[in-house]
């Protein structure tokens, strides 16, 4: 099943042209670039052509006729995605598998992204990183300010035990289980404090 870590990976090549006009001075053209929010527009433009390359490999190109055909093309739906770089409008593709009559999203799978998940990992990182300095009011202005996106209090504060508990939790992990008698006899006799990495107490987070 498709996977980012299966052999399918797609290549993506995007070209950019804009268009700027009036006083075309440093400042001027780092505002209008600014403005524009190319990342946000290179992003769109590069899930939208991963998404076709990853659903024309699944299902070949529309109209060709394949008897043997596992996938079959059914239909998009709207989506939009929480990033970094402002909101991401997308159109998904919806596939459905013939063998076992199931449907999926190829995109959000091969970005290990769920159904219902709207807001993407790195700006999840990006509010806890924030809120490790600043108040949740100050990380929410900066975070605006630098990104293009739109967060609240609640959602930073929500991004912090998000992320807390991911490295907490793998903290806690031992990789190795099988131990001596003897060294289990050291273990019980450590008096060994299990004090969490990071806390957020509902004005700031805690490292």
């Amino acid at each position: 099943m498709l996977s980012p870590n299966n052999k399918m990976n797609p290549m993506v090549s995007i070209r950019a042209q804009i268009e700027l006009e009036g006083d075309l001075n440093l400042a001027n053209l780092s505002r209008k670039l600014n403005e524009i929010n190319l990342p946000k527009e290179i992003l769109q433009t590069a899930l939208t052509k991963l998404q076709n390359k990853l659903v024309t490999e699944l299902c070949t190109t529309p109209y060709q006729r394949n008897p043997q055909k596992q996938f079959q093309r059914a239909g998009t739906t709207n989506r939009t995605l929480k990033t970094r770089h402002d909101t991401i409008k997308l159109k998904l593709a919806i596939v459905h598998n013939l063998e076992n009559n199931t449907y999926f999203r190829p995109l959000l799978l091969y970005l290990g992204i769920s159904i219902r998940q709207r807001i993407v990992n790195d700006l999840d990182l990006e509010c806890a990183e924030t809120a490790t300095y600043l108040t949740y009011r100050d990380s929410k202005t900066i975070i605006e300010n630098l990104s293009h996106a739109e967060v609240s209090k609640n959602r930073i504060h929500a991004c912090v035990q998000k992320v807390g508990d991911f490295m907490n939790q793998k903290r806690r992990k031992t990789p190795d289980t099988s131990t001596t008698a003897a060294t289990a006899a050291e273990k019980e006799a450590e008096d060994v404090r299990v004090v969490d990495l990071v806390m957020g107490d509902g004005t700031k987070v805690h490292g």
